[in-house]
């Protein structure tokens, strides 16, 4: 088992190091810190507004998209207590980090949960818009790794937990 963790360890610092180091750029230095707000509490309570003006007859969605978000965010803040796992910043030397980063715990994301669990809320209501929130959902995740507050196990469970919470809403 201690090798199966070491061995997922090491493949987690490997592609955090990718997308931290790697990739970096001028054009994703400056885009990169906007993106990452889209998962975050502004850009939902906004998408929420948007959604109540523009959706007369498919108001199911201002139920289950807030009612995904906040149970996705609920089973974030028990994984962040249960496991306690440092943020990158304050076990890796040598990264780039964003000012101010974030003080919580790392795993699992709730960024990447709350952008995940409107996206499948959204493409499960209205399927056309499917591929536009999860491509705005993956360049979240990517965002924050790039910026030094989550490894990839990190995103990955918070959008696995997103999309979870979108579908047990819609179905039960």
């Amino acid at each position: 088992m201690y090798q199966l963790l070491s061995w997922v360890e090491s493949g987690d610092r490997r592609i955090f190091h990718l997308f931290n180091h790697k990739i970096r750029c001028p054009i994703l230095n400056r885009w990169m810190p906007m993106i990452t707000h889209f998962g975050g509490l502004t850009f939902s309570v906004c998408l929420f507004l948007v959604l109540f003006l523009l959706l007369r007859e498919n108001r199911v969605l201002l139920v289950e998209g807030p009612l995904a978000l906040i149970t996705s965010h609920v089973l974030v803040q028990i994984g962040k207590k249960g496991c306690s796992r440092r943020r990158p910043y304050l076990k890796e030397t040598d990264i780039y980090v964003v000012d101010r980063p974030l003080r919580d715990f790392s795993f699992p994301s709730g960024h990447s949960a709350a952008i995940f669990a409107w996206s499948t809320a959204i493409a499960l209501i209205i399927p056309w818009l499917a591929p536009f929130f999860f491509a705005i959902a993956i360049l979240v995740g990517i965002s924050r790794m790039y910026l030094g507050l989550h490894y990839p196990l990190d995103v990955v469970v918070g959008a696995l937990l997103g999309i979870l919470c979108s579908i047990l809403v819609h179905y039960f």
